[in-house]
């Protein structure tokens, strides 16, 4: 049975994750007063404006799991004390997030779930010792145990500002917060970060009040034959619980890294099903994992996969989901450098066009100083886009690069940052440190191109192609594209043969290829081929 599947009205389906089925939720599902829904919403929104002001990127976690409501007395739960949720959370705010913390009331939180191994084991209380005038201290005679208490007792202490708990307890009210939650968080754009790891069960009952328009799992018939039974029996009328990553992706928080975790029973699957995934719902990241790998995650995007698992031999004690918790740190520094660095890019590259057909003793219009008529040539700095005067990003012409033939060449520009701007904006040390636009500007036609790679992209004997298929006509398209990535990287300056049959090879396959997980596995290889610089044919 899918996770999120479909309901049907009359002879028409509609998947939970569509707007009609998510709206009519909304629309039909009371707000309870406990809720505090308008005030928790524009609480939200004072914290991640803060945040923002502070310099400060914003995490929203989802963690735990949300009840369904049978009765009065009764609940359905799919029982997740929310141990990653909270490692992830914490591990968040050590890396200097502002953490909004969406858990199941009474699950483990960031930095107290450390002291739950301590009570599990009956050893917290033997380490509490009262003062005669009352005060409580601890005290171990376990040095590394009272350290790793102590440090987290002030790890805890400076990020209390930086974190925001909001807890649920049905599976109503978690989808109410988290539709404000993201909403929210939409407003730090590519600075935010949203990781789903809260626990869902696949349906829930919806309360008496409520109207969902959705008919129930049974049929009048059955209904009819269930009116007869005993009145000790229970009737449900199950619903599908609506899936928003869907709504998140492209209306909440469209511009955010979206994370997602996911579980495959079959080891040999768990990269299969990320890329799954990956290409349903749009999502940056998955965190998938199988009861038959314990210690061991798959961290998977449209760049990378990578296996994350913690090694025997260290003599530093570190949890899987700290590690997994990290990476994603990293892989949302890319991603909001590279967000950044297009949108400030396009007009750049523009501009490199009508410049690429400048020659030594052409001249530029105006400078980034408003100086005019300057020479074309490596020092120039211009502004990205004139119109907003000292707004704009100012970037300096580094090198330029040209085939033998001098119609063909490639600009190397470093994006120029002011010493004060650096001091206001942390994040301005990715931009200084990786902001560099290689841009290729070939002058005209086809061959001109061909002239400017050398013979990347030329034609080859009919026997070597032979050779080559023979070779490689036992592989998989998945092994094949990872083989190309790698054997690109691998020969950079050296014998291209090899690839030039693989990539002629391929060709001829991707037309089959675009299902089950292989537009992820071609994604990445092409990224990884356009990450190197091939500078064949060109010199400075």
């Amino acid at each position: 049975m899918e996770l999120w599947g479909t309901f049907r009205r009359g002879n028409k389906a509609a998947a939970s994750d569509s707007d009609s089925y998510v709206k009519k939720f909304f629309e039909s599902t009371p707000v309870e007063d406990a809720w505090k829904l308008d005030a928790q919403t524009e609480a939200l929104k004072q914290f991640v404006n803060d945040s923002i002001a502070a310099g400060r990127r914003v995490a929203l976690v989802t963690s735990g799991s949300a009840t369904v409501p049978l009765n009065s007395d009764s609940v359905m739960d799919a029982v997740s004390f929310g141990d990653r949720g909270a490692a992830t959370a914490e591990q968040f705010l050590r890396a200097g997030y502002a953490v909004i913390f969406l858990s199941r009331q009474g699950s483990l939180a960031p930095f107290s779930r450390h002291f739950q191994a301590y009570i599990r084991d009956n050893s917290f209380m033997s380490m509490l010792h009262v003062q005669p005038d009352k005060s409580l201290f601890v005290k171990s005679r376990d040095t590394s145990q009272r350290d790793h208490i102590a440090s987290v007792l002030q790890a805890a202490k400076e990020t209390r500002e930086n974190v925001f708990h909001l807890c649920f307890s049905t599976v109503q009210q978690y989808l109410f917060y988290l539709q404000a939650a993201t909403k929210a968080v939409d407003a730090a754009g590519t600075r935010a970060m949203i990781v789903l790891a809260a626990s869902v069960l696949e349906y829930y009952v919806p309360s008496s009040s409520s109207s969902t328009g959705v008919p129930s799992s049974s049929t009048p018939a059955d209904t009819a034959a269930k009116d007869k039974e005993s009145s000790s029996s229970l009737s449900l009328n199950l619903i599908r619980v609506p899936n928003l990553i869907r709504k998140i992706r492209q209306e909440y928080a469209p511009k955010s890294f979206l994370v997602t975790l996911k579980s495959a029973a079959d080891k040999n699957q768990i990269y299969n099903v990320a890329f799954e995934e990956l290409e349903k719902w749009g999502v940056d990241a998955v965190l998938a994992d199988s009861p038959a790998l314990p210690g061991e995650m798959a961290l998977v995007s449209e760049s990378e996969s990578t296996r994350v698992s913690l090694k025997a031999d260290t003599t530093t004690h570190m949890e899987l989901d700290t590690l997994c918790a990290a990476s994603l740190v990293e892989m949302h520094g890319v991603f909001a450098a590279r967000r950044t660095f297009l949108a400030q890019g396009r007009q750049l590259l523009l501009l490199t066009a009508k410049f690429s057909m400048m020659k030594a003793n052409d001249a530029v219009n105006e400078d980034a100083d408003g100086h005019k008529n300057v020479p074309f040539a490596t020092g120039v700095r211009i502004r990205v886009d004139r119109g907003q005067a000292h707004n704009s990003p100012v970037y300096e012409l580094s090198a330029v690069f040209q085939n033998q033939s001098h119609c063909a060449r490639a600009h190397l520009w470093t994006r120029v940052v002011a010493p004060d701007a650096v001091a206001e904006d942390s994040a301005s040390t990715l931009l200084t440190e990786n902001q560099i636009v290689l841009a290729f500007s070939p002058a005209g036609t086809a061959d001109t191109i061909k002239s400017m790679w050398g013979d990347f992209w030329g034609g080859f004997a009919d026997k070597e192609f032979a050779d080559v298929k023979e070779q490689w006509g036992h592989v998989t398209m998945g092994s094949a594209i990872y083989g190309l990535a790698s054997g690109v990287t691998a020969t950079l300056g050296g014998d291209f043969s090899s690839v030039h049959g693989m990539i002629k090879y391929l060709g001829s396959k991707l037309g089959a290829a675009w299902t089950d997980g292989e537009q992820t596995r071609i994604r990445q290889a092409l990224q990884n081929m356009l990450s190197v610089n091939f500078n064949r044919g060109l010199t400075e």
